[in-house]
């Protein structure tokens, strides 16, 4: 897949609501412009997308979530971190809206 079209599907995947890499990988391959993604590709994208400032990483302890800031964001942390989609990230998504107006499959 587009690395352009994986990080726009990544950003929608987390637009509304708290998600994992798990939860993003699922909502990634059920789009209807969605596929497979191996899970290098995804953590590629998610530590590509918090490095840009548009993903917000966070850990979950406490009861609550705690923010990350970009550069402290390890790959090796990717699977047990929480995202969500920044002010520049649904920018990024308005540009592409396009995009999501034709499925690919």
């Amino acid at each position: 897949m587009d690395p352009h079209n994986l990080d726009l599907l990544v950003l929608n995947a987390a637009c509304d609501d708290w998600e994992n890499a798990a939860s993003i990988r699922d909502d990634v391959q059920s789009a209807p412009q969605g596929a497979p993604v191996a899970p290098a590709d995804l953590g590629a994208a998610l530590l590509r997308l918090v490095r840009a400032g548009h993903l917000a990483a966070h850990e979950f302890r406490g009861g609550t979530f705690v923010p990350l800031p970009p550069s402290a964001v390890a790959a090796d942390a990717i699977p047990r971190l929480w995202y969500f989609t920044t002010l520049a990230g649904h920018a990024l998504l308005d540009a592409g809206e396009a995009f999501f107006d034709t499925p690919s499959r």
